[in-house]
């Protein structure tokens, strides 16, 4: 029977609607203000009209009309995302599925997935910004950077409805396939509830890479239908929220994921057995014999499970019931050499930047690590006119002053600061991460730089900055040379306030380190609120910062080598990350002769060779640049 609609998602729908029609039609064109005024109003009852059609339709048929492509195995029909209807109760192979507590929410939420957060309630100066609106978080702790982000990213692309229904309907399905089902042992036996499979991410590398992995095994869930969980002993939880409402993405206690993935086939040893057995006539596609399937794509491999890029083996490997998935790579270009893939893709990212959309709704740091960042960011960019953030990875683990010279080639090259004018000097400051070393740029005039208001215990008042260079990077000399740069070249005949600073300088990588990790976190996340960004070539750390930002960042070109014939930085021409080592020369044994992955930048016309010293593969956009 059709679940009526309510007349408050009956309104939300009508102005959703409109709204959309009237961003296309109503532009910022020099016609007359009548002819606009016109335009707006037939296209408002053009709107209305489209509403009223949608609205006779029963609520499943207006989910298929949204949707239209996905379609996750095993869903009955609903209405709206919130509606305890999803849950299977007839399904006896996922009876356990226990939804219940959807019942909570509010029958009249809206299908208008967005709303607007007024970021002055939080102390920042950004006035209202629109964002996704979330679910509430059933069960889950509290996670304020979900509903936060906005106030802080310069770039707000909205995520469009057909991925955001495909996010929804995710939820659901992974709440059906977790709840009140014994994972360890449906693991174990290699079994699976009708209509449900499952990927085990784990971690590997460093932060960045975490990051990267961890989006795109996610990316990978969404396309194949499959629930994503994470192995325990990653600790990625320990930085950030659960994303999923209705259920956890952590493996139980119990869950032998050690044992399990390592004693599981490798895809090219599979690919190899399916091969063989189809050379022989021997292949009964309705007789799959293995329930776990290990994937492991690292730079250092050969590419050993690069036939995963294939898509014939993506259909052999649809029906596997557990993969267990470890990469320190970003292979969501790597998907779009797949067509069915590549299709969905499309849909729900048309400008190509699925890294940004995927990892705003997917990676959210825990409260305790997000008041640092929030913090930081009240103290020294709130308010300021432009943020610039330099990422710069030392190799080597030593200084290299020819980087440095880069770097300051860089931003007089690209005129991200025109000249340099202010006075630098150092200030610790007791909220930063501990062990860090501020630094900022001021003018010293033989005064004091804040006034201070009546009474032993008034604040001092912030001085105006009128740019703030934030420097991510393990050593400090980086931050330390730009601040020396700017004391050389004082000029108090111009009044631009430069502010260089930075939140940590651990002086080498301790991955695995609680308080390093939460240090490279925090860097991350504040290079992501940039207006602009300066980034090391073939670092992950860069590129997760700059997807998250959707900024295509500058990248410092012949990295260290400081060829002063030659520009220091150019901007980058991919959108996101790159897939650092790229399926190349594969053959695809299950594909049709003639088919396989020689130079995947000539496969599709979306997918090319990133503009960076060590290659890689990225996906082109008409991405957002500063």
């Amino acid at each position: 029977m059709k679940r009526p609609i309510s007349i408050q998602q009956q309104r939300d729908l009508s102005l959703s609607l409109s709204l959309s029609l009237s961003r296309m039609r109503f532009t910022t064109s020099k016609r007359s203000d009548r002819l606009r005024w016109l335009e707006l109003t037939s296209t408002l009852l053009c709107g209305a009209v489209i509403a009223s059609v949608f609205l006779l339709m029963g609520p499943y048929e207006q989910l298929k009309t949204v949707t239209s492509s996905i379609a996750f195995p095993q869903l009955p029909p609903w209405t709206s995302p919130h509606h305890q209807q999803y849950a299977d109760k007839d399904d006896g192979s996922c009876s356990g599925a226990n939804i219940s507590a959807l019942s909570s929410a509010d029958e009249d939420s809206s299908i208008f997935p967005f709303t607007t957060i007024n970021c002055k309630d939080l102390g920042v100066s950004d006035s209202q910004r629109l964002r996704y609106k979330p679910r509430a978080d059933f069960g889950n702790a509290s996670c304020r950077s979900k509903h936060e982000h906005p106030c802080y990213w310069k770039n707000l692309p909205l995520t469009g409805l057909s991925f955001i229904t495909s996010l929804e309907a995710y939820e659901v399905y992974h709440a059906r396939c977790t709840s009140s089902v014994n994972l360890t042992d449906l693991a174990i036996t290699g079994d699976a509830p009708k209509g449900c499979r499952y990927l085990v991410w784990k971690s590997k590398d460093g932060m960045a890479n975490q990051l990267l992995s961890l989006v795109s095994a996610y990316v990978y869930s969404l396309l194949t239908n499959r629930v994503m969980l994470i192995a325990t002993d990653s600790h990625i939880e320990k930085y950030l929220c659960n994303p999923f409402p209705f259920s956890s993405w952590l493996i139980p206690p119990s869950f032998p994921e050690p044992q399990l993935r390592t004693g599981a086939m490798r895809v090219a040893e599979y690919v190899e057995e399916v091969a063989a057995k189809k050379l022989n006539n021997s292949y009964d596609s309705s007789n799959i014999t293995i329930k776990h399937l290990q994937v492991y794509i690292i730079c250092c491999d050969k590419r050993h499970d690069h036939p995963f890029f294939c898509p014939a083996a993506q259909r052999h490997i649809a029906d596997i019931n557990w993969i267990f998935y470890q990469s320190h790579e970003y292979t969501v270009p790597g998907f779009y050499l797949i067509p069915e893939f590549r299709r969905k893709l499309h849909k729900w990212f048309p400008t190509h930047d699925a890294f940004t959309h995927v990892a705003r709704y997917l990676l959210h740091p825990q409260d305790h690590i997000w008041d640092q960042i929030t913090k930081f960011y009240g103290l020294h960019m709130d308010g300021v006119a432009q943020l610039l953030g330099i990422q710069v990875r030392a190799w080597k683990g030593n200084y290299e002053p020819s980087i440095s010279k880069q770097i300051e080639r860089c931003i007089i090259e690209q005129m991200l600061i025109v000249k340099p004018l202010e006075v630098a000097t150092y200030e610790k400051l007791d909220d930063a991460t501990e062990g860090s070393m501020q630094v900022s740029s001021r003018k010293e005039q033989g005064r004091e730089t804040s006034n201070s208001t009546e009474g032993p215990t008034a604040a001092p008042q912030k001085e105006k900055i009128d740019i703030t260079v934030f420097v991510a990077s393990l050593l400090s000399e980086y931050r330390d040379n730009l601040t020396s740069l700017y004391m050389k070249n004082d000029s108090t005949n111009n009044i631009l306030r430069v502010h260089v600073v930075s939140a940590s300088t651990e002086k080498k990588q301790r991955t695995g380190n609680a308080r390093h990790d939460i240090a490279a976190i925090t860097d991350i996340w504040m290079l992501s609120f940039m207006h602009d960004l300066v980034v090391t070539p073939y670092s992950t750390f860069g590129s997760v910062a700059s997807g998250l930002a959707g900024i295509m960042p500058l990248l410092l070109d012949n990295y260290g080598q400081d060829k002063v014939e030659e520009a220091a930085c150019t901007r980058n021409n991919v959108a996101g990350p790159c897939f650092l080592v790229y399926p190349r020369k594969q053959t695809c044994k299950l594909d049709p002769p003639g088919f396989d992955i020689q130079d995947p930048a000539t496969i599709v016309p979306e997918v090319k060779f990133c503009k960076n010293d060590g290659g890689g593969l990225g996906v082109t956009s008409p991405f957002y640049i500063p």
